[in-house]
Protein backbone atom coordinates (compact mmCIF):
# COMPACT_ATOMS: atom_id res chain seq x y z
CA UNK A 1 0.00 0.00 0.00
CA UNK A 2 1.48 3.38 -1.00
CA UNK A 3 1.48 6.39 1.32
CA UNK A 4 -1.61 8.08 -0.13
CA UNK A 5 -3.67 4.90 0.20
CA UNK A 6 -2.30 4.28 3.69
CA UNK A 7 -3.32 7.80 4.70
CA UNK A 8 -6.84 7.35 3.38
CA UNK A 9 -7.17 3.98 5.09
CA UNK A 10 -6.22 5.60 8.41
CA UNK A 11 -8.72 8.42 7.86
CA UNK A 12 -11.48 5.89 7.21
CA UNK A 13 -10.50 3.97 10.34
CA UNK A 14 -10.63 7.07 12.56
CA UNK A 15 -13.92 8.31 11.09
CA UNK A 16 -15.45 4.86 11.55
CA UNK A 17 -14.24 4.51 15.15
CA UNK A 18 -15.45 7.96 16.11
CA UNK A 19 -18.84 7.25 14.57
CA UNK A 20 -19.27 3.77 16.05
CA UNK A 21 -18.21 4.91 19.53
CA UNK A 22 -20.35 8.07 19.30
CA UNK A 23 -17.29 10.25 19.82
CA UNK A 24 -17.98 12.38 16.75
CA UNK A 25 -20.41 15.27 17.25
CA UNK A 26 -21.92 17.99 15.05
CA UNK A 27 -21.34 18.49 12.20
CA UNK A 28 -22.17 14.95 11.16
CA UNK A 29 -21.35 12.68 9.48
CA UNK A 30 -17.69 13.20 10.32
CA UNK A 31 -16.52 11.54 7.08
CA UNK A 32 -14.51 13.94 4.95
CA UNK A 33 -14.05 16.39 7.85
CA UNK A 34 -11.70 17.33 10.63
CA UNK A 35 -13.95 15.54 13.12
CA UNK A 36 -15.51 17.43 15.98
CA UNK A 37 -15.50 15.33 19.12
CA UNK A 38 -16.87 14.83 22.61
CA UNK A 39 -14.56 16.73 24.92
CA UNK A 40 -13.38 19.31 22.38
CA UNK A 41 -14.13 22.11 24.87
CA UNK A 42 -12.07 20.41 27.59
CA UNK A 43 -9.20 19.92 25.15
CA UNK A 44 -9.37 23.64 24.33
CA UNK A 45 -9.14 24.43 28.05
CA UNK A 46 -6.10 22.16 28.38
CA UNK A 47 -4.41 23.99 25.52
CA UNK A 48 -5.19 27.24 27.30
CA UNK A 49 -2.81 26.22 30.12
CA UNK A 50 0.41 25.89 28.09
CA UNK A 51 3.05 28.60 28.17
CA UNK A 52 2.91 29.04 24.39
CA UNK A 53 -0.75 29.99 24.71
CA UNK A 54 -0.26 32.31 27.67
CA UNK A 55 2.54 34.22 25.92
CA UNK A 56 0.78 34.45 22.55
CA UNK A 57 -0.71 37.76 21.45
CA UNK A 58 -1.63 36.59 17.95
CA UNK A 59 -3.07 33.15 17.19
CA UNK A 60 -3.64 31.65 13.75
CA UNK A 61 -6.33 28.96 13.60
CA UNK A 62 -8.11 26.61 11.24
CA UNK A 63 -11.88 27.13 10.74
CA UNK A 64 -13.10 23.64 11.72
CA UNK A 65 -15.75 23.01 14.37
CA UNK A 66 -13.41 20.86 16.45
CA UNK A 67 -11.29 23.94 17.21
CA UNK A 68 -14.14 26.46 17.59
CA UNK A 69 -13.71 26.64 21.37
CA UNK A 70 -9.98 27.25 20.90
CA UNK A 71 -10.82 30.27 18.75
CA UNK A 72 -13.36 31.51 21.29
CA UNK A 73 -10.80 31.21 24.08
CA UNK A 74 -8.27 33.17 22.04
CA UNK A 75 -10.71 36.06 21.70
CA UNK A 76 -11.79 35.88 25.35
CA UNK A 77 -8.14 35.98 26.39
CA UNK A 78 -7.63 39.18 24.42
CA UNK A 79 -5.63 37.66 21.58
CA UNK A 80 -5.84 38.73 17.96
CA UNK A 81 -7.28 35.85 15.94
CA UNK A 82 -6.39 35.10 12.35
CA UNK A 83 -8.67 32.41 10.92
CA UNK A 84 -8.20 30.64 7.62
CA UNK A 85 -11.42 30.64 5.61
CA UNK A 86 -12.82 27.21 4.63
CA UNK A 87 -10.69 25.70 1.87
CA UNK A 88 -8.90 29.08 1.78
CA UNK A 89 -11.50 30.28 -0.73
CA UNK A 90 -11.72 33.70 0.92
CA UNK A 91 -8.18 33.89 2.24
CA UNK A 92 -7.75 34.89 5.86
CA UNK A 93 -9.93 36.71 8.38
CA UNK A 94 -8.51 38.91 11.13
CA UNK A 95 -10.62 39.40 14.26
CA UNK A 96 -9.62 41.82 16.99
CA UNK A 97 -10.92 40.99 20.47
CA UNK A 98 -11.74 44.59 21.38
CA UNK A 99 -14.42 44.77 18.69
CA UNK A 100 -16.37 41.65 19.68
CA UNK A 101 -16.45 41.68 23.47
CA UNK A 102 -19.38 39.61 24.69
CA UNK A 103 -19.74 38.02 21.24
CA UNK A 104 -16.67 35.77 21.28
CA UNK A 105 -18.65 32.52 20.94
CA UNK A 106 -20.39 33.69 17.77
CA UNK A 107 -17.30 35.39 16.36
CA UNK A 108 -15.45 32.06 16.67
CA UNK A 109 -17.86 30.36 14.23
CA UNK A 110 -17.39 30.57 10.48
CA UNK A 111 -20.44 32.81 10.05
CA UNK A 112 -19.38 35.01 12.91
CA UNK A 113 -15.83 35.30 11.65
CA UNK A 114 -17.08 36.53 8.28
CA UNK A 115 -19.37 39.02 10.04
CA UNK A 116 -16.87 40.46 12.51
CA UNK A 117 -13.57 39.70 10.81
CA UNK A 118 -11.71 41.62 8.14
CA UNK A 119 -10.38 39.83 5.08
CA UNK A 120 -6.63 40.30 4.88
CA UNK A 121 -3.70 39.15 2.79
CA UNK A 122 -1.06 40.44 5.17
CA UNK A 123 -1.24 39.91 8.92
CA UNK A 124 1.05 40.04 11.97
CA UNK A 125 3.26 37.11 12.86
CA UNK A 126 1.33 34.47 14.80
CA UNK A 127 2.83 33.38 18.12
CA UNK A 128 0.96 30.07 17.95
CA UNK A 129 -0.67 28.15 15.10
CA UNK A 130 -3.70 25.91 15.66
CA UNK A 131 -4.39 23.18 13.13
CA UNK A 132 -7.06 20.50 12.85
CA UNK A 133 -6.23 16.80 12.51
CA UNK A 134 -7.95 13.53 11.72
CA UNK A 135 -5.06 11.69 13.38
CA UNK A 136 -1.72 12.42 15.03
CA UNK A 137 1.12 10.32 16.40
CA UNK A 138 3.75 10.64 19.12
CA UNK A 139 6.30 11.82 16.55
CA UNK A 140 4.41 14.99 15.64
CA UNK A 141 3.06 13.66 12.37
CA UNK A 142 -0.44 14.88 11.52
CA UNK A 143 -3.08 13.59 9.14
CA UNK A 144 -5.61 16.02 7.72
CA UNK A 145 -8.80 15.33 5.83
CA UNK A 146 -6.94 15.05 2.53
CA UNK A 147 -7.32 18.48 0.96
CA UNK A 148 -3.85 19.71 1.82
CA UNK A 149 -5.13 22.95 3.36
CA UNK A 150 -3.59 22.42 6.80
CA UNK A 151 -0.14 21.83 5.34
CA UNK A 152 -0.59 24.82 3.00
CA UNK A 153 -1.47 27.10 5.92
CA UNK A 154 1.49 25.97 8.01
CA UNK A 155 3.90 26.25 5.08
CA UNK A 156 2.66 29.75 4.27
CA UNK A 157 3.29 30.87 7.84
CA UNK A 158 6.76 29.31 7.94
CA UNK A 159 7.65 30.94 4.62
CA UNK A 160 6.52 34.35 5.87
CA UNK A 161 7.63 34.26 9.49
CA UNK A 162 9.92 31.30 10.13
CA UNK A 163 9.29 28.65 12.77
CA UNK A 164 6.16 29.03 14.91
CA UNK A 165 4.82 26.47 17.44
CA UNK A 166 2.04 24.29 15.98
CA UNK A 167 -0.70 22.88 18.21
CA UNK A 168 -3.81 20.78 17.79
CA UNK A 169 -6.69 19.45 19.89
CA UNK A 170 -7.89 15.87 19.44
CA UNK A 171 -9.73 13.03 21.13
CA UNK A 172 -7.42 10.25 22.45
CA UNK A 173 -8.77 7.83 19.83
CA UNK A 174 -7.19 10.09 17.19
CA UNK A 175 -3.69 9.47 18.58
CA UNK A 176 -2.26 6.52 16.65
CA UNK A 177 0.99 4.57 16.64
CA UNK A 178 2.16 5.93 13.28
CA UNK A 179 0.78 8.37 10.71
CA UNK A 180 1.95 7.64 7.14
CA UNK A 181 4.02 10.58 5.96
CA UNK A 182 5.61 12.21 2.96
CA UNK A 183 8.64 14.53 3.18
CA UNK A 184 6.52 17.64 2.54
CA UNK A 185 4.07 16.89 5.38
CA UNK A 186 4.15 19.36 8.25
CA UNK A 187 4.53 18.37 11.88
CA UNK A 188 3.03 19.60 15.13
CA UNK A 189 4.61 20.46 18.48
CA UNK A 190 1.74 20.30 20.97
CA UNK A 191 -1.24 17.93 21.22
CA UNK A 192 -4.03 18.72 23.67
CA UNK A 193 -6.67 16.14 24.58
CA UNK A 194 -9.51 16.51 27.10
CA UNK A 195 -7.23 15.00 29.77
CA UNK A 196 -3.65 15.99 28.97
CA UNK A 197 -1.18 18.06 26.96
CA UNK A 198 1.49 16.21 25.01
CA UNK A 199 4.66 17.97 23.93
CA UNK A 200 6.45 16.47 20.95
CA UNK A 201 10.21 16.65 21.48
CA UNK A 202 12.54 17.72 18.68
CA UNK A 203 14.08 14.25 18.70
CA UNK A 204 10.67 12.67 18.21
CA UNK A 205 9.71 15.10 15.42
CA UNK A 206 12.79 14.15 13.42
CA UNK A 207 12.63 10.42 14.10
CA UNK A 208 10.24 9.51 11.26
CA UNK A 209 12.46 11.15 8.63
CA UNK A 210 14.71 8.10 8.59
CA UNK A 211 15.75 6.73 5.23
CA UNK A 212 15.39 3.05 4.43
CA UNK A 213 18.55 1.26 5.55
CA UNK A 214 18.81 -0.46 2.14
CA UNK A 215 18.57 2.78 0.15
CA UNK A 216 22.32 3.19 -0.44
CA UNK A 217 22.49 -0.14 -2.30
CA UNK A 218 18.95 -0.20 -3.71
CA UNK A 219 18.56 -0.10 -7.52
CA UNK A 220 15.81 2.51 -6.99
CA UNK A 221 18.49 4.99 -5.90
CA UNK A 222 20.52 4.34 -9.04
CA UNK A 223 17.49 4.56 -11.35
CA UNK A 224 16.43 7.82 -9.72
CA UNK A 225 19.89 9.36 -9.99
CA UNK A 226 20.02 8.32 -13.66
CA UNK A 227 16.70 10.10 -14.27
CA UNK A 228 14.79 6.90 -15.01
CA UNK A 229 12.58 6.88 -11.91
CA UNK A 230 10.10 9.50 -10.74
CA UNK A 231 10.93 11.14 -7.42
CA UNK A 232 7.56 10.10 -5.98
CA UNK A 233 8.90 6.58 -5.48
CA UNK A 234 11.79 7.90 -3.39
CA UNK A 235 9.61 10.29 -1.36
CA UNK A 236 6.78 7.82 -0.76
CA UNK A 237 8.92 4.80 0.06
CA UNK A 238 12.70 5.17 0.40
CA UNK A 239 12.46 8.35 2.48
CA UNK A 240 8.88 7.95 3.59
CA UNK A 241 6.86 4.90 4.54
CA UNK A 242 9.62 2.46 3.57
CA UNK A 243 8.21 -0.34 5.71
CA UNK A 244 5.36 -0.67 3.21
CA UNK A 245 7.85 -1.19 0.35
CA UNK A 246 7.68 -4.67 -1.18
CA UNK A 247 11.40 -4.52 -1.96
CA UNK A 248 12.17 -3.68 1.68
CA UNK A 249 10.10 -6.60 2.95
CA UNK A 250 11.71 -9.06 0.55
CA UNK A 251 15.19 -7.76 1.40
CA UNK A 252 14.50 -8.20 5.10
CA UNK A 253 13.54 -11.82 4.47
CA UNK A 254 16.54 -12.45 2.21
CA UNK A 255 14.32 -13.22 -0.79
CA UNK A 256 15.81 -12.43 -4.20
CA UNK A 257 13.89 -9.96 -6.37
CA UNK A 258 14.62 -8.26 -9.71
CA UNK A 259 16.27 -4.85 -9.88
CA UNK A 260 13.38 -3.47 -11.93
CA UNK A 261 10.76 -4.30 -9.30
CA UNK A 262 9.14 -1.06 -8.10
CA UNK A 263 8.49 -0.45 -4.39
CA UNK A 264 4.83 -1.43 -4.87
CA UNK A 265 5.86 -4.81 -6.30
CA UNK A 266 5.18 -4.06 -9.96
CA UNK A 267 7.81 -4.84 -12.60
CA UNK A 268 8.89 -1.95 -14.82
CA UNK A 269 10.47 -3.39 -17.97
CA UNK A 270 11.85 0.04 -18.91
CA UNK A 271 14.23 0.04 -15.95
CA UNK A 272 17.53 -1.46 -17.03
Amino acid sequence: MDVDNAKQALREKIWRLMTERKIAVFPLPCWGRIPNFVGAEKAAEKLRTVKEWRKARVIFANPDAAQRKVRENALKDGKTLIMASPRLKSGYLLITPEKIRGKEAYASTIKGAFKFGVRVEEFPKPDLVITGCVAVDAYGNRLGKGGGYGDAEILMIKDRFGEVPIATTVHPVQIVERVPVKPKDQKIDIVATPKEVIYISKAKRHETRKTCKWYAVCPMKRFYEEGKLDRKWIENYCMGNYESCVRYRLEEKGILHPDNMLPNGEIDESLK
